[in-house]
């Protein structure tokens, strides 16, 4: 619970509003700061293109969610803007995105969560471009010749311009914002040099992210070749309702459906056919180490010097992770809770629309961080492993190799027993390995750049905020 004493004038001056929201996150104080700072300021809504309409969302209704690529688009949740990879969100008729033109975001835009968790911020970089995205996100976009996308973006996410966001937001127990509830944020003019430079960095950032992107797509690409089932038919989606017959002798001990469904046979038949050209492995004999740390209640610290940053997958999963909690390093090192560079980290709880069963790869500046007691570490002998391993596991027929290994049906779980036995295609040539894996560690590489070239745009705008009320 939080307590705050604010001033009568605020009241006044905030349209007599009695909800915490406005006075709890910071608004206030970040609005005086930006009323005394010696620049120039505008509205939101002048630096958008057409003015208030270049604030908006795409409307409530009902999705028609499809499965065929052919009559699908690409269709972006509140959760999946904030996502480093893509390659697995949900698709929406074709159709559907004709008729409501808005749902089609571009290249540029600040999206911004309006609804639930109020305030996260995404900026459009070129995969997104194009692409649907729920009502639930806010669209603002700039007009380029007035200010730089880049920049508009640094500043509403910085530490100055979300609170004044967040401070928009209406309602107790499900919380939202409107397009009118910006419209009116006052938006600094910082000078060309600033606003450049941090249009620059946010623009590589997205660059390089798109980049990654398309790297981890060309080594799928080309671990299928090497596997031989390049252009394989996809397999049955998981989710999909499902009537399978198997004899007595086929059981193999498991009694639970899933184990047996359509997907899985498949799954197996795919892994004969690679079997022909490349041989096999269980996952534990390509490995260092499979394991899972022990349950324990987590000992929160708030001073950092005792405290390591601590993660759940949904955080590793975004595009720039931000630990939430500080655990106790000594409970940390007791339970062998922190991870490395290079590791693979596999949810082992969770539902099949999630993350659940999707391969995560520790990029470099997450090294050290400690991890949800909820995930399998996959330690790989070498970096190079490291990456045809992430490939490997990401490929469909592992992640249906790992999946129907769970036990449960509302909520499956994983151990590291049965995701020992997951079968990997293994090629004796090294090199064919190697040339895999230096895709996926560019990509890994890529996007630690990116978050490094995001923050340092982010800190150039408030470093310039700070200088000019100094």
């Amino acid at each position: 619970m939080r307590e705050k004493i604010i001033a009568s004038t605020w009241l006044e001056n905030n349209g007599r509003r009695l909800d915490c929201g406005p006075y709890l996150y910071g608004a206030i104080e970040a609005r005086l700061l930006l009323d005394s700072l010696p620049v120039h300021k505008r509205p939101l809504r002048e630096l958008t293109a057409g003015g208030p309409d270049g604030i908006f969302h795409a409307g409530r209704e009902t999705r028609r969610y499809v499965q065929d690529p052919h009559h699908g688009h690409p269709f972006l949740s509140s959760t999946d803007i904030l996502q480093s990879d893509l390659s697995l969100v949900a698709l929406i008729s074709k159709k559907q995105v004709a008729s409501t033109p808005k749902l089609v975001i571009r290249e540029g835009w600040t999206l911004i969560t309006r609804s639930g968790t109020i305030g996260r911020m995404a900026y459009a970089r070129p995969e997104m471009d194009g692409m649907a995205c729920s009502e639930h996100v806010l669209r603002v976009v700039p007009d380029e010749k007035v200010v730089p996308p880049g920049y508009l973006y640094a500043y509403l996410s910085s530490r100055f311009g979300l609170p004044l966001v967040v401070g928009g937001t209406y309602g107790a127990i499900i919380q939202h914002i409107e397009p009118e509830h910006v419209w009116d944020l006052p938006i600094p003019r910082l000078g060309d040099a600033v606003e450049k430079e941090s249009h620059r960095l946010v623009k590589r950032a997205g660059d390089a992210r798109t980049r990654a992107s398309e790297l981890l797509e060309t080594a799928l690409g080309d671990l299928h070749a090497l596997w031989g089932i390049r252009g394989h038919a996809p397999l049955k989606a998981a989710t999909t309702p499902d009537v399978v017959s198997i004899p007595a002798s086929q059981l193999n001990a498991r009694l639970d459906a899933f184990y047996h469904s359509t997907g899985a046979r498949n799954a197996d038949l795919l892994i004969s056919e690679v079997t022909k050209r490349v041989p096999v492995r269980a996952l534990a004999a390509c490995t260092e180490r499979v394991f899972e740390t022990p349950r324990f209640s987590r000992i929160p610290v708030r001073d950092v010097a005792y405290g390591a940053p601590f993660m759940s997958i949904a955080d590793l999963a975004r595009v720039d992770p931000v630990p939430e909690n500080f655990v106790s390093k000594r409970q940390v090192a007791a339970m062998d809770a922190a991870v490395a560079s290079g590791w693979l980290i596999l949810p082992r709880v969770g539902q099949l629309q999630g993350l659940f069963g999707h391969v995560v790869c520790i990029p470099p500046h997450l090294d050290g961080v400690a991890v949800s007691d909820n995930n399998i570490r996959i330690v790989p002998r070498s970096q190079e492993d490291s990456g045809y391993l992430f490939a490997s596991l990401s490929s469909e027929i592992c992640y249906w190799q790992v999946i129907r290994r769970a036990c449960g049906t509302s909520i499956p779980y994983l151990d590291s027993t049965r995701v020992k036995q997951v079968p990997v295609p293994w090629p004796e040539d090294a090199g064919a390995r190697n040339s895999i894996a230096a895709k996926v560690n560019e990509a890994m590489e890529l996007r630690s750049e990116a978050v490094r070239l995001e923050r340092r745009a982010v800190a150039i705008v408030e470093q310039a905020i700070g200088e000019g009320n100094a």
